[in-house]
């Protein structure tokens, strides 16, 4: 019994040192933030009174700003991050899907060449069929045309009519997100125009070459996702996706066309003698 007793009043000891140890953590941070911000307004007041250098100011603040930014040790959810930075390629023309048509018939030849499965054209290729792009789009038609000469070009065996030894099928989704979303390309710009401004005309015609890569105009609202997968006897041989932003003004290029409504019939009843025609 005394043994208990003594386990228990440990325990009970440890748990209040542990709150103690997390209370105290809190106030320090919270002392440590307060003491930077009052440091910082200190340092504004005097700065306006002329008695402190600007660099001091520029110190207060970036103190609070780290501060600040210190994360919590818990929280309710998960805190909102952004990823690395990327970019997505644009599609504003024919030749852009002849582009990454040819890119996506590079990657399934390179894949399936590399599994053996097909080396063309020195090794031989089964035979592939590309179906056809369901629902039927101006951007479907066109595509599909373009992969599979571009897998023709590589030398694959492509039939024109199945069945065949392997089935290529080509799956495209237009997904349209929220308008006015962010695009942080302000950053670079003012650095190079600033770089342009400083070094003359010749970095003008580099900042003007660097901005050239960047789509104008907003992030676009309506993304295509395009997946291409090569199957054999219900087993996936090759598959690719990839994600590109496309005009919100050529959006209807990618969805299908709006069906007509259904034909009703409509009885009609003349003056001439009653009878319907």
């Amino acid at each position: 019994m005394t043994a208990r007793l003594t386990n228990n009043a440990r325990r009970f000891g440890s748990m209040q040192s542990s709150g103690t140890r997390q209370v105290a953590a809190r106030l320090s941070r919270v002392a440590r933030f307060l003491f930077i911000l009052f440091a910082t307004i200190f340092v504004v007041i005097q700065s306006q009174r002329g008695l402190i250098v600007r660099n001091y100011l520029m110190l207060g603040a970036a103190l609070t700003a780290l501060a600040s930014c210190a994360p919590f040790p818990y929280t309710e959810t998960p805190l909102a991050t952004n990823f690395p930075t990327s970019k997505q390629p644009k599609l504003q023309a024919a030749h852009h899907w002849d582009v990454i048509a040819d890119d996506l018939a590079k990657t399934l030849a390179d894949t399936l060449a590399k599994g053996s499965v097909c080396v063309a054209p020195a090794g031989g290729c089964p035979s592939i069929f590309v179906e056809p792009i369901q629902p039927r789009t101006a951007f479907g038609q066109a595509f599909h045309n373009q992969f599979v000469s571009h897998l023709v070009q590589r030398g694959l065996n492509v039939v024109t009519s199945g069945p065949a030894d392997i089935t290529v099928s080509l799956d495209m989704q237009a997904v349209r997100f929220s308008p006015d979303r962010k695009q942080h390309t302000g950053a670079m710009r003012s650095t190079q125009s600033y770089a342009g401004v400083v070094a003359g005309a010749a970095v003008a015609d580099v900042y003007e070459l660097s901005l050239a890569e960047f789509a104008e105009g907003p992030t676009p609202q309506v993304e295509l996702v395009v997946t291409v997968s090569a199957t054999r006897g219900g087993r996936f041989l090759a598959r690719k996706t990839n994600a590109y932003y496309i005009a919100d003004t050529d959006a209807a290029l990618y969805t299908p066309p709006p069906s007509s409504p259904p034909l009703h019939p409509i009885r009609v009843v003349g003056d001439a003698g009653g009878t319907a025609k």
